[in-house]
């Protein structure tokens, strides 16, 4: 059969029943089938019948195969019509995948790509951390920490760093970034990301805390703000969760335990807070958008107006406005209230106690993080663990050799060089385009 894949069948009698149905791949159909699944490569990691079909080099390897000289682009029905039934062609790619990653894609999968990345040449390992955590009276927490030790090297002079959390990667993960903006590169750089599944306080305090371990392993300094050492994060942008903020309030808290000669081992968690912690003002207006019709104009207007730099004429008089607002605004000002009044500070910079220079030269969006997490999810969305980790690779070490590409050659991505001036002027071109006057 290997030599002569064909069977004449001879019937003596009349035959009595139609040809069987093609149910079955055969043999070398199979083998042609997955010799182009191998041409997918690491893709292979979340391929689908869907997918593959989509994938350029796949199709032109089949296209190759049929001799394919049609307009419109062949089907895996036109190699055997067997894999013309999805179901079957998921079965016989799942059967192949399992070969290719033994371990799954999942959390196992990760562990054992982990296990690997520690022999590669220095500065390509990318996988960094991956455990998982029992935390008291929650479920057990897990965490991948991904990141190349460029980007540690970025994460450790970053100034006004911003976090953001994404839903949408990978299925039942979220997917944690740390962004900033670098006028040396004029463009904004993803220095870290990880994957996790708790968006608890305590499960935040453990990724944060692996986090600034694997940048000191690969640079031999530690994470420094420069409310306590006097140099490092200045500011950090964020989407104003509690837990997340909490977690950064709590790590500072530990290491100005051992600086001597100040007062801030004295500092709780969210008196820390108030020196670096920004809230990002798109997530804000958004929220305050959805108060339409619930919150009447003026407390609405009064509710954006506590977003300020500078000090209100009547500060106390406005928060009375939004007392009276009704049940929703009346609610809003209490939550922002609580906590030592963290979140308001967060907002309202005359109550917080980070200087008037460093609040104002500090980003006031999570922006950089929403456009790499929209960039990134262009590859796909709800990918499994592995195959989002692998993606991540590819994507990340694109974005450093551009930054490799720029130091050597001095080569822009773009033409046009994301200046601040250019920015600010589109920035003010967006607005007016979304918020168009009216008379």
């Amino acid at each position: 059969m290997h030599y002569c894949p064909y069977v004449a069948l001879v019937c003596w009698h009349p035959h009595s029943h139609k040809d069987p149905q093609p149910f079955k791949t055969p043999q070398t159909i199979l083998s042609l089938f997955n010799e182009l699944l191998e041409s997918l490569d690491w893709r292979l990691a979340d391929a689908t019948p869907c997918c593959i079909i989509l994938d350029s080099a796949f199709m032109t390897g089949l296209q190759k195969i049929l001799g394919w000289v049609g307009i419109c682009d062949p089907t895996l029905g036109d190699l055997h019509p067997s894999l013309g039934n999805a179901d079957h062609a998921a079965w016989l790619i799942n059967i192949l995948r399992d070969k290719h990653y033994p371990y799954g894609t999942g959390f196992e999968g990760a562990h054992s790509l982990l296990s690997k990345h520690p022999t590669l040449p220095h500065g390509e390992a990318y996988v960094r951390c991956v455990k998982k955590h029992v935390i008291p009276k929650e479920k057990t927490f897990f965490l991948v920490i991904c990141m190349f030790a460029t980007m540690s090297n970025l994460l450790l002079v970053t100034k006004c760093p911003s976090i953001d959390t994404s839903f949408k990667r990978l299925h039942n993960w979220q997917e944690l970034e740390i962004e900033a903006w670098f006028p040396e590169y004029s463009r904004s750089i993803v220095v870290a990301c990880a994957f996790i599944t708790s968006q608890s306080p305590a499960a935040h305090h453990i990724l944060f805390r692996h986090i600034f371990e694997v940048v000191e392993g690969d640079t031999g300094q530690c994470i420094q703000f420069w409310h306590i050492h006097g140099v490092g994060i200045d500011s950090i942008m964020a989407d104003g969760a509690k837990g997340q903020a909490l977690c950064l309030g709590h790590y500072c808290v530990e290491i100005s335990q051992h600086i001597s000669g100040y007062s801030l081992h004295t500092l709780m968690a969210y008196e820390h807070l108030a020196w670096c912690y920004h809230y990002c003002f798109a997530h804000f207006t958004r929220h305050v958008s959805h108060m339409c019709g619930v919150v009447e104009g003026k407390a609405r207007a009064a509710i954006m107006s506590i977003a300020s730099a500078e000090p209100l004429p009547d500060f106390q008089g406005t928060l009375q406005v939004i007392r009276n607002g009704g049940k929703k605004a009346s609610e809003w000002l209490k939550n922002k209230e609580a906590a030592e009044g963290f979140a308001l500070a967060t907002l309202y910079r005359p109550v917080s106690k980070i200087p008037l220079d460093v609040w104002r030269a500090s980003p006031i969006t999570s922006n950089g993080n929403e456009q790499a997490h929209w960039n990134i999810n262009h590859d796909g969305v709800k990918l499994t663990l592995l195959a989002g980790i692998i993606r991540g690779i590819q994507y990340d070490s694109c974005a450093m050799a551009n930054i490799e590409l720029f130091c050597l050659h001095g080569i822009h991505m773009r033409d046009q060089q994301s200046t601040h001036h250019h920015r600010a002027a589109r920035s003010i071109f967006e607005v007016v385009s979304t918020y168009p006057y009216k008379n």
